[in-house]
């Protein structure tokens, strides 16, 4: 049986990193951008690549999240289309697919931020679950790594 961290919260938490393959990308960003960018990062104790990854993965999280409703109301009218014939059915298919359209475009943001945080939750249960067979790290590098 695996130990419940949440119940013992003086414990001291061992966190297993698994290195991810990275690739070194080099951008232009305007002078003014970097200045605010600097600000931000020591605002926040980071470094500013470390602020950039973190605007990256949030902003790649809220539009992997779009995708993830637009494939879902696609996949919501097909599933209509294939299983609705008689003329009753057709309306109530467009109801339906109206209905959804205006659910998630009046709710474009909550949507968003739903799917950000189911996204964030699988991934994280996805890195305990790796963590749980690799190397145990210390602190000091954990924190090494996150900084860089």
């Amino acid at each position: 049986m695996k130990e419940n961290y949440m119940n013992k919260p003086d414990e001291e938490l061992e966190l297993h990193l698994k290195p991810r393959e990275t690739e070194t990308v080099s951008i232009k960003i305007p002078k003014e951008t970097l200045e605010s960018l600097k600000k931000v990062a020591a605002n926040r104790d980071m470094s500013i690549e470390g602020l950039l990854k973190f605007y990256i993965g949030k902003s790649l999280r809220q539009d992997l999240s779009k995708l993830f409703s637009e494939r879902v109301l696609e996949s919501t009218a097909q599933f209509l289309t294939r299983h609705i014939h008689s003329e009753d059915e057709i309306k109530l298919k467009e109801i339906l697919k109206k209905a959804i359209v205006e659910v998630i475009q009046e709710q474009k943001e909550v949507m968003s931020d739903l799917m950000a945080e189911i996204m964030e939750d699988i991934a994280l249960a996805t890195a305990i679950k790796e963590g749980e067979n690799t190397e145990i790290v210390s602190r000091e590098v954990i924190f090494k790594t996150l900084s860089s």
